[in-house]
């Protein structure tokens, strides 16, 4: 049996309040989130604010949900609804969303499933134009070490870098630093960088950019 708030719960409608807690917010936070203990998934904060029609922090999302353009709902929705156009990059995930996205109504159940669908669409575009010099905000996913090369005799360390913008844009950068000069797994930095290519695994862009240098943000330990 629905719920009365569930009786007029829309995809669009979910779509449009996770849009508005992550631009609240600055960030999309999945489900592992939960962990950390400063941090609400937003799938969680989503059903809260369909089912309950607040969160504490009001007026964060009411500047949020004015400032959102409606266009960006319609573009999220209209992603959701089409299958990546490569059949071997269609999940089961994204089977799930096609068919929860194209129901005239969903359940609180139907969430996390369109939540989801927030930082699948933000992750499907790729950052700049190729040789541009760009800055931006990014938490580190991952730093994997490589094998080393040899430049002039020299053994040098390569680590692999993926980053994650403030928009949910996938970076990915090939480093070959000096000893303890690459960011750890989970900071948030400031990065400075040239985008080299523009490549795409599945429907996820990726951007990988060179000559980088970074700092800390003045909120990572």
């Amino acid at each position: 049996m629905l719920t009365p708030a569930e009786v007029h719960l829309t995809p669009a409608a979910v779509i449009r309040a996770a849009l508005t807690v992550v631009q609240a917010r600055g960030h999309f936070h999945p489900f592992d989130a939960q962990a950390h203990p400063t941090r609400t998934a937003t799938a969680v904060e989503t059903e809260a604010l369909l089912m309950r029609g607040h969160l504490p922090d009001a007026a964060a999302l009411a500047r949020a949900a004015s400032d959102l353009p409606p266009a960006t709902v319609t573009a999220v929705h209209t992603w959701a609804l089409a299958l990546p156009a490569d059949e071997q990059s269609v999940t089961p995930y994204r089977r799930r969303l096609a068919r929860v996205a194209a129901a005239d109504r969903v359940t609180s159940r139907d969430i996390p499933t369109l939540a989801a669908a927030v930082e699948g669409w933000r992750r499907s575009h790729h950052v700049g134009t190729i040789g541009q010099r760009l800055t931006t905000t990014a938490d580190v996913l991952t730093r994997i070490s490589q094998d080393p090369r040899t430049y002039g005799g020299r053994h040098q360390a390569r680590y692999l870098l993926r980053l994650n913008t403030r928009l949910g844009r996938l970076l990915v950068w090939s480093a070959r630093p000096k000893t303890g000069t690459l960011p750890d797994e989970g900071a948030t930095i400031t990065i400075t960088g040239t985008v080299q290519c523009h490549d795409r695994h599945g429907d996820i862009a990726q951007t990988y950019i060179t000559r980088c240098t970074w700092q800390k943000t003045p909120d990572t330990p």
